[in-house]
């Protein structure tokens, strides 16, 4: 079953709360946008620093088999990784395959050519987030 536009949640610790209020953050956003989520990915304990997360590999694997084919919304960048090379990467990933990556507190709609700038202008930037 192919999606437009699916949303990924990410909570470090488990917590019923952290997911509900990304969720409420996504639903707020394509409420104004008049979008529809077809899908949510959650992975619901589970640390940004490296990709071994369930519903994120499900995510990426549906991106590059054509799944999903408009849009790929988190609230923030910090919900895809902790590393911005590896945001970067995971937007080259995602973009290849004509899917946008729309953040909804990091400008919306996130370009390559953006996020390349970035991480050669300092390879070590993290992105830290006020929760």
């Amino acid at each position: 079953m192919n999606h437009k536009y699916v949303a990924y949640i990410r909570v470090n610790n488990k917590s019923d709360y952290a997911v509900n209020l990304q969720k409420n953050w996504i639903d707020n956003y394509v409420k104004k946008k008049n979008i529809k989520i077809d899908h949510y990915y959650i992975d619901d304990g589970y640390s940004g620093i490296n990709f071994d997360r369930p519903q994120f590999k499900q995510l990426l694997k549906d991106v590059e088999n054509r799944k999903i084919t408009k849009a790929v919304i988190v609230k923030d960048l910090s919900r895809l990784s902790r590393n911005m090379e590896d945001i970067y990467e995971i937007e080259k990933r995602v973009s290849k395959q004509n899917v946008e990556l729309i953040s909804i507190c990091d400008n919306e709609i996130l370009d390559s050519n953006i996020l390349e700038h970035i991480v050669n202008f300092n390879t070590d930037l993290k992105i830290e987030t006020i929760q």
